[in-house]
């Protein structure tokens, strides 16, 4: 599961608990951040999103064996 920027992240942290999903960062969806964020420009955007979903995928790898 992925929090996003611009959303209450209290649900998916309850889920996350209740069902012992992980999170595994947070997206950037329809709204940028600050210019010197990770997510300033809509490239960088992307590019984060990206490393945020490759980490997240290799964590589960890691646990999973």
């Amino acid at each position: 599961m992925f929090v996003g920027n611009i959303s209450d992240e209290r649900l998916i942290r309850q889920i996350a608990r209740e069902t012992d999903a992980r999170i595994g960062g947070t997206l950037y969806s329809d709204a940028l951040s600050g210019p010197d964020e990770p997510a300033g420009t809509y490239l960088k955007m992307m590019t984060d999103n990206v490393s945020t979903i490759v980490d997240a995928l290799q964590q589960q790898e890691k646990s999973s064996k």
